[in-house]
């Protein structure tokens, strides 16, 4: 079945994958994770959104939102953080396709933003994380409905505050 049999538009896309592996060091980081990691975290977001555009197209307030994480944010990283480097380089690959791709679809009237959702109890996040899921989805959620236009292109927390790229 095609999407586009099921449905004639589509007013959100919400691109949520991904994968981490933790403990990574530039001493044992390694290709394969590094694959990994940009086909689920990076490629694959891009590939959907391609498919999906056309219906996209068709919505009443398209919207697309990337999630993303505050280990993508070159400005805010520092030597305390976690190294991460599979997770957070292709998290910050997802950021400039989505500030790419922002400035693409602007004159189209979709908007496009990254969202980071906060620290989240998840595989990723882990049991000491501040949110639940349930409460960062709801948040989340609470931005996207108050995404304009003027906010296309722009790396947001899940309270809709600005984060540096």
């Amino acid at each position: 079945m095609v999407v586009a049999d099921t449905i004639s538009g589509l007013d959100l896309l919400i691109n949520n994958a991904g994968i981490l592996t933790d403990h990574e060091t530039i001493a044992n980081v390694r290709a394969s994770d590094l694959q990994a990691h940009f086909m689920v975290n990076t490629i694959a977001p891009v590939l959907l959104v391609q498919a999906l555009l056309p219906l996209l197209h068709q919505g009443q307030r398209p919207t697309i939102v990337n999630i993303s994480s505050s280990f993508a944010s070159i400005g805010r990283k520092s030597a305390a953080m976690p190294l991460r480097y599979s997770y957070a380089m292709s998290k910050a690959a997802l950021n400039m396709f989505s500030k790419t791709l922002a400035g693409e679809l602007a004159v189209q009237g979709i908007i496009v933003a990254a969202i980071h959702p906060g620290w989240t109890r998840t595989r990723i996040g882990g049991n000491e994380a501040q949110f639940q899921p349930a409460e960062s989805a709801t948040a989340v959620l609470a931005t996207i409905d108050q995404l304009s236009m003027e906010q296309t292109g722009r790396f947001l927390t899940w309270d809709g505050r600005e984060l540096a790229w």
